[in-house]
This record gives structure tokens, C-alpha cells and sequence, in this order.
């Protein structure tokens, strides 16, 4: 059920089987697939049971689920808050009118290693191992199912000093029931759980030891609302038909699939008001969305409406973007301009357009087709698209002016579609023949970028020491060389003398987080170096919390399944 990812992966020391690598993309390729996940994603198994409808990529956000436990620990099943302190709680116990409860308090009791002997209880004193007052079944009875206390079991076995096996055991004996709120729980993610009945028949799930199914609450009430929605309603909100809607979402009309994911909008898990909930088909719509709020995040950032400093994200209250002109929000919101020759046709034409007679006044090639035919000599038209009869990888000036074209961004895999031939043959007469460099690799590096995260990664050069790189064949990611360098050159700074190893290079337990929470963004100035990765996930999940505030002041919409920032009375749609 996670409501969030990307930027959230582990950014600590390199690890290659963390990303599948694209060596295709070089330096000069333009960087502009998506990043998949604004988790980042960490992965973390829920560790509550293994019968609830969890989404196997359930992040654990330390700084929210603190925040949700605090706010959730103490209260009523009906969200109102109860008796809270213990002693409250033993005060309020002891000034009920226990004498019009009972007659008889005495009770047969054995205490542990001891024989049962017979023992007056008094209900008007404090509960302890020498006035068992649970062992007795109208104070059991009267506390457990008093309407204002709300105790459940760990409440009652906290009054009583024993274990919350122990109450359970004791109201089996006495025979009485679990109440029904007593089936309604907050786990660590602060997700509420319910504990369904064997009547709820879900055909995806087993029920827990036979008797009730474990289900999040937020999916029940999807469920509970899908089944009911009407055609007028149903084309509102989702444009599809009430019978489609079920079709696409419900099994027999009433059950929520269980691949699809339920989305908190204001990333309050435990407010499951029908209002705060938006159904998804699959975990890729999901990840669409949390991708969505990844990019108003970002764009907040750089309209300096969210600002980061020392370590922490805070609101700029002083300050409204939407104030700003709808022309001024997009120049500063401008994205890199899109490279125009994307489409391969279009870089085989532009390339007839080249003056290639100011290039090289020769022509010729020996040429030698197949390995039993001699060579001979061939004239070459560079005005003419490459072929098998019109070999033009072949000479070393028409690759090496196409190689070094900025705006055609060609990598060895595009200048090989331009030629007609594989990606291997062409880094074979690149290299080796013609003994020519991509701009990175006469830098000393192999730049690339991984297609799950967004990151970018380098090749480091052989004499690059570092020795996590070396780990893994010397690849790291660039974001930590760029930190790495800043801090190795500057060894006056706190940071340095704090976060670097023999006082050149990073600490594997160190996080680089990407303050605009753009990954392939790796400027200086928008990198910010972590202790670990505790503190990393603490700064990303911080962000978190500002959503719902975001949402009530309109700085930030959610429609459709999309969050957006608003530009006057326009919306930002990223996708």
C-alpha cells in the first residue's frame, strides 16, 4: 500500500545487481525516460500479517509512521479519544460501583508454582499479582466491555501488570466474547486492519485459522463504494459505466481484486474517508500517480515554494507561486528542450545536408565484403544514406563528424540504426578501427543511466582509486563522484573531515539525497550528503507530510488519478 517511492531507493555504496544497467546511453544521449519509482524503492516486508492485501512495495517511512503512531495509539474505535493515562484508567476502575456488580468476590486461585487456595478480591484496590481482580468475571466483564474506556486486552494487561496472553486466556475461561471493535487495529505503517467475519467470502483469500479475514479497512470501504456506485456517478468520477467499473475493479461484483491498489490522496493512512480515496487498477497506475506527486514536488522545489535547508524541508509561508505570472511559472519550470532527432530518419537526412566535401577530400576505402573475396578499393557517397554497398562506417571522418554532432545525441546503438548494422560491429569500427572517443569517454568516464531508478551512473577511470567503485568493476553512482570531489577538494569543510575516508573518498554508509527529488539532476548545489541511510529516508518521507496541507491550500490538486500544481487557472499534467 505504499503512497510513495522514486528518489527513495538505498544510495549507499554502488551495488551493481541493483540496476540493470543501459550501456547503450553515453554522455552526449539525451537522459529522459521516466524514473519508475519515486521510491524508491526500498522494499519492505509489513510486518503484520501475511493475510492482508499489502502492496508488495510497501515502503517503511520512518518520520510518517512515527507521526501516525503518535496519533493513533490512544484512541477510540470510533476515532474519538478515550481515558488515556493508566492511572487515570486505575482510578476511573476503582470508583465504579463494584458493590452493586458483585456480591461474592472471592475466587479459587493458584498462583504460579503454587496450590489453589481461596482469595478475596478488592475490586476498590489497584489490580496486582496479589489481587487477581481479572480472574474474577464481572470486574473482567465490566472493564473489558465498558463503552468509555474502551480497553482492549495489551490495555487491560498493561492495568494489571501481566502479559495480554494472559487476559485473553482468562476471558476464553470466563467465556467472555471479543468485542467487536476489539477486530479493528492500526499496524506499523499506520494502515488500519480489520478482522472480517468467515461470512465476508472473499473467493482471492484464505481466512485466518478459519474463522475471519484480515483485510485493510481502506479496502473494504473501495469495495463497500464500488458495489454501489450508480451509472450517474460511476461516468463523474471514472468515466466508465457502473458495470464496467465493476468489471474492471470488483470480482462477483462486490470484492476488491486484489491486485488492484487503494491510494490515500493526503498520504494520512488511517483517514479512510471515502473523499481521501482513489482506486488503481495495477501497481503501474499506481506508481503513476506517486510519479505525479514526485514531479509536483520537484516543481515546488524550484519555485521555491517547498525550500530545503540544513538537512530539512519546510513550506515557504511567506510566499505563494500561484502570485507569479502563468509565463513566469513555466520559464522557470522550462524543461530541457526536446532533441528534434529523435526519429533515426531524421538524423540519416540531416546527414546528407552535411558538407562533407570541406571534411575529407578522400573518399576511398579498401573494402572487403566477405572474407573470401579479396579487397579492393571502393569510392564512397557520404550524400547517400550507409549500406552494404555504401559502407560509410567504414571511413573514419564520416563517424567521427557524426560522433561528436551534439544535436544528433548519437550512441553506438543509434549510429548503428543510422548504418544499417549492430550496436557491437559499430563500437568494433569506433574503437578499434577508427580508435575515436564519445565526448565521456575522452573525459575518462562511461556515463549511462539505469532504467529503474533514473539514476546516472559512471565508468570510472582504471587510476580512480576509490575503492567501493573498484568493488564493482568501477562503477558508481554519479551523484556520490560529484559529492566526493566537492568535499576532497574542499578538506577545510565539517562535511569532509565527517563523511570521507582517508580523506579522499565517501564513506559507503553515506546517502546523497537530490534536494528537487530529480535523480538525474546531479548539480552540486542540488545534492546534500546523509550520515546513512536512516537519515536520508527521514529527509525523503519528511516530505510526506506536507501533502495534506498542500491539498487543503490548493497549492496542489489531485484529479483523476494525477496530482498537479496549478498555473492560474491551468493545470500541470505530467502525464
Amino acid at each position: 500500500m505504499s503512497d510513495y517511492g522514486n528518489d527513495w531507493d538505498y544510495d549507499g555504496e554502488f551495488n551493481e545487481k541493483d540496476e540493470e544497467l543501459d550501456e547503450n546511453r553515453s554522455e552526449g544521449t539525451k537522459l529522459e525516460e521516466k524514473n519508475e519509482d519515486f521510491n524508491p524503492n526500498k522494499n519492505v516486508e509489513d510486518p503484520s500479517t501475511e493475510y492482508e492485501d499489502f502492496d508488495p512495495n510497501e515502503e517503511v517511512e520512518e518520520l510518517f509512521a512515527e507521526r501516525i503512531k503518535d496519533e493513533m495509539e490512544e484512541t477510540r474505535i470510533d476515532g474519538e479519544k478515550s481515558i488515556k493515562g493508566v492511572q487515570e484508567i486505575k482510578d476511573y476502575i476503582k470508583n465504579l460501583d463494584w458493590e452493586n456488580i458483585a456480591k461474592d468476590w472471592t475466587v479459587t486461585y493458584r498462583p504460579k508454582f503454587g496450590d489453589h487456595r481461596i482469595i478475596l478480591l478488592n475490586p476498590s484496590q489497584d489490580c496486582s499479582q496479589d489481587n487477581p481482580l481479572y480472574t474474577h468475571k464481572k470486574w473482567l466483564d465490566q472493564i473489558y466491555n465498558n463503552k468509555e474506556l474502551q480497553l482492549t486486552d495489551q490495555k487491560i494487561a498493561e492495568i494489571c501488570g501481566v502479559q495480554k496472553t494472559t487476559i485473553g486466556r482468562w476471558r476464553k475461561r470466563h467465556d467472555i466474547s471479543t468485542k467487536e471493535g476489539n477486530k479493528r487495529s492500526i499496524n506499523k505503517m499506520g494502515y488500519v486492519r480489520l478482522s472480517l467475519p468467515i461470512e465476508y467470502q472473499h473467493p482471492e483469500l484464505k481466512p485466518h485459522r478459519g474463522s475471519s479475514y484480515y483485510r485493510l479497512e481502506h479496502s473494504v470501504v473501495m469495495e463497500d463504494y464500488l458495489s454501489k456506485i450508480s451509472d450517474t456517478e460511476s461516468l463523474e468520477k471514472f468515466s466508465l459505466t457502473a458495470e464496467e467499473l465493476k468489471e474492471k475493479f470488483l470480482v462477483e461484483g462486490k470484492y476488491l481484486k486484489l491486485g488492484c491498489q487503494v491510494h490515500h490522496i493526503n498520504y494520512i493512512h488511517h483517514d479512510n474517508r471515502l473523499a481521501n480515496l482513489y482506486p488503481f487498477k495495477t501497481d503501474a497506475d499506481h506508481k503513476k500517480a506517486i510519479n505525479s506527486l514526485s514531479e509536483c514536488f520537484r516543481d515546488l522545489v524550484k519555485l521555491d515554494q517547498i525550500c530545503f535547508k540544513d538537512g530539512k524541508y519546510y513550506l515557504n509561508e511567506d510566499f505563494d507561486y500561484r502570485d507569479l505570472k502563468s509565463s513566469e511559472i513555466k520559464e522557470i519550470l522550462k524543461q530541457e528542450p526536446v532533441n528534434p532527432y529523435e526519429d533515426i530518419n531524421l538524423v540519416k537526412e540531416e546527414c546528407k545536408n552535411i558538407n562533407w566535401d570541406e571534411i575529407s577530400n578522400d573518399w576511398t576505402i579498401k573494402y572487403r565484403p566477405y572474407g573470401y573475396i579479396p579487397y579492393r578499393t571502393i569510392s564512397l557517397d557520404p550524400y547517400s544514406d550507409c549500406s552494404e554497398q555504401n559502407p560509410l562506417y567504414r571511413h573514419k571522418a564520416w563517424v567521427e563528424r557524426l560522433v561528436h554532432e551534439e544535436n544528433f545525441n548519437l550512441t553506438d546503438s543509434r549510429l548503428g540504426e543510422v548504418c544499417g548494422i549492430t550496436r557491437a560491429k559499430m563500437v568494433y569500427w569506433r574503437e578499434r578501427k577508427h580508435n575515436i572517443y564519445t565526448r565521456s569517454e575522452s573525459w575518462g568516464f562511461g556515463r549511462f543511466q539505469y532504467q529503474r531508478s533514473g539514476k546516472i551512473g559512471i565508468k570510472v577511470p582504471d587510476d580512480y582509486d576509490n575503492p567501493f567503485a573498484k568493488k564493482q568493476k568501477g562503477k558508481m553512482y554519479e551523484h556520490r563522484y560529484v559529492m566526493e570531489r566537492h568535499l576532497t577538494e574542499n578538506p577545510e569543510l565539517e562535511q569532509s573531515k565527517k563523511f570521507l575516508t582517508d580523506g579522499k573518498y565517501l564513506k559507503s554508509e553515506c546517502s546523497i539525497h537530490h534536494i528537487n527529488v530529480d535523480p538525474t539532476d546531479n548539480k552540486l548545489k542540488n545534492l546534500w550528503v546523509c550520515e546513512n541511510e536512516k537519515e536520508h529516508q527521514s529527509i525523503q518521507s519528511s516530505l510526506l507530510t506536507f501533502v495534506d496541507e498542500l491539498l487543503k491550500s490548493e497549492l496542489i490538486s489531485f484529479e483523476n488519478g494525477e496530482y498537479k500544481i496549478k498555473v492560474k487557472n491551468e493545470n500541470i499534467s505530467y502525464y
